[in-house]
């Protein structure tokens, strides 16, 4: 049976400390900072046999934990969140890692991690016993703080049967029943992650981090493309292109997400600077069509997120 919980029935000014008090004891440690005044939010929680299934929705919002958060379990928890609206970036271990909607990031339950949500924004979270993924998969921590591409197949079908057991949630199985579905839940989950899925780039491939060094070089290019940069590397395109797309991306796409990292770093630190000064710097001649590809890759314009910062 799903629980939910919600803001939207209280006053303004209790919303924030309902909320805080509900996420702290579901998640030890945990607290929000909302980022307007005008701040609603809507927790559903679900026990699937031995995991829990959590989906949180909220307005912008900063969202925090602490490593006292260690004391609500006996053994250390590794986080599953999957974006399924908006967008959000995570900071772990000295590591950030940016999502948009359908990307993972695993978490550790036991180290400070903080969430930060510019716009509205959708999670679906799995809770699981570290030991027993561990035993599984042993190279797990790598994954930690690490952008899990919606773009790859085991992503996908990930998120697609978390989708389908919340749809059937209501309905009144066996548990032996519920308990095999968490049990493909939990294959699911460790196949999504038993082949280098990392976010492009980290995956050890030094042609692709030649790539994007190259790229960052010449990010006020308006006409860099994929034969500019493999004719630079010196290999055949057909080359670059099956070393991104071993990552789940293309070329162009490693292309925009570098400038639209750019540009959100100098909105966020150059606020008076124009936006159209800014789209140029990183490589987009037309500040329409910048603006379009920011919203959808961050939720939210680039005059908001820069006055947001």
């Amino acid at each position: 049976m799903i629980e939910v919980a919600s803001t939207r029935s209280l006053d303004a000014q209790d919303k924030v400390d309902f909320w805080n008090e509900l996420i702290g004891s579901t998640y030890s440690g945990m607290s929000v900072d909302p980022a307007t005044t005008a701040f609603n939010a809507r927790l559903s929680l679900w026990h699937l046999s031995e995991l829990r299934m959590v989906r949180p929705v909220s307005t912008a919002a900063v969202v925090s934990r602490s490593p006292r958060s260690q004391a609500r379990y006996s053994a250390p928890q590794y986080i599953l969140h999957t974006l399924t609206r908006g967008s959000a970036t995570l900071y772990q271990r000295g590591r950030s890692a940016h999502l948009t909607e359908g990307d993972m990031v695993i978490c550790a339950s036991d180290e400070t991690y903080r969430f930060d949500a510019l716009t509205t924004h959708e999670m679906m979270v799995v809770e699981m016993d570290a030991t027993a993924l561990s035993s599984r998969l042993p190279n797990v921590d790598d994954f930690v703080a690490r952008r899990i591409s919606a773009n790859l197949p085991g992503t996908r079908l990930l998120r697609r049967f978390k989708e389908s057991l919340w749809l059937e949630a209501r309905e009144k199985l066996p548990a032996a029943q519920w308990q095999m579905h968490a049990g493909v839940l939990s294959d699911l989950i460790v196949a999504s992650l038993d082949a280098d899925e990392l976010d492009p780039g980290t995956t050890g491939d030094m042609l692709f981090k030649r790539m994007q060094t190259m790229i960052a070089e010449r990010l006020g290019d308006f006409d860099l493309g994929p034969a500019d940069l493999a004719q630079e590397l010196g290999v055949p395109l057909r080359t670059l292109q099956a070393t991104t797309a071993r990552s789940g991306t293309t070329v162009s796409r490693v292309i925009t997400s570098l400038r639209l990292q750019r540009a959100a770093h100098l909105l966020a630190s150059q606020e008076a600077r124009s936006i159209t000064q800014i789209a140029f710097e990183c490589g987009f001649s037309d500040p329409s069509h910048f603006a379009r590809r920011f919203t959808q890759a961050f939720g939210t314009s680039p005059k908001k997120y820069q006055r947001l910062n």
